[in-house]
């Protein structure tokens, strides 16, 4: 009898348990955030407030090129059919022609390459614009680019996708071992946000000899496939640095 009385309690026990897992990966997810910003000079509100704005507009792509390939899309909606006995509901496959889109994704492309381009030019960044320091930058995004190229997929539906866990370590073990410690955290971030966007979803693109190109209705720079790259790329490697 009081096992039965006791199994409510053991219910709710378990939810609060699940929410304050969740929880803490939200705040812990936060604290790789402000320390990875930190390291390049913003304030935990404004990494923050980064943060949030790039996941919200991940749901944004901006559409530059529609091309002539037809793709075959899926949906299931409910369709009525009528048998000779009885009507019933089934549901069904509902295959339609889209022609291929070509984007840019607004939170894993623009945001991404704006702040770049802050931490390059702008006179409050601890990045000094000198030779020395814009040659270890291209030398370490080719080498991103050329590693998360030659991992990148072709997946149906999808488009180009990459292992989110992949860019983050090309462009940890790249900088750490060939950038000096000053600019580490800069050329992490720059070299790693253009060496996924060159290397997973540019360049692919651009290669029609390319043996497997996606049947996917939508191909977005920064978008599916390889969005999880750049923020892991953006976040836990500038943090480890």
């Amino acid at each position: 009898m009081n096992r039965y009385l006791l199994q409510p309690y053991l219910f709710i026990i378990f939810i609060a348990l699940v929410i304050s897992f969740f929880i803490f990966l939200i705040f812990l997810q936060f604290d790789i955030v402000t320390a990875a910003f930190n390291k390049l000079g913003i304030s935990d509100w404004q990494g923050i407030f980064i943060f949030i704005c790039t996941l919200v507009a991940y749901k944004i792509n901006i559409p530059f090129y529609t091309s002539k390939r037809l793709i075959k899309t899926t949906s299931s909606p409910f369709i009525n059919r009528l048998n000779i006995s009885q009507e019933t509901l089934t549901k069904e496959p509902l295959i339609e022609l889209k022609q291929q889109v070509f984007a840019i994704n607004l939170g894993g492309c623009v945001i991404p390459i704006i702040l770049s381009l802050y931490f390059i030019f702008s006179p409050s960044s601890t990045f000094i614009l000198n030779v020395p320091n814009v040659l270890y930058l291209l030398l370490s995004t080719l080498i991103i680019t050329v590693s998360c190229y030659f991992s990148t997929k072709s997946r149906a539906n999808i488009g180009f996708s990459i292992n989110l866990f992949l860019p983050a370590l090309f462009t940890f073990f790249t900088v750490f071992l060939l950038v000096p410690k000053e600019i580490t955290t800069h050329v992490a971030y720059i070299g790693g946000t253009l060496g996924v966007l060159l290397g997973a979803s540019i360049l692919p693109m651009l290669n029609a000899r390319r043996t497997s190109f996606p049947d996917a209705a939508l191909l977005s720079i920064g978008g599916i496939g390889t969005f999880a790259g750049i923020i892991l790329t953006q976040t836990i490697a500038v943090a480890l640095l």
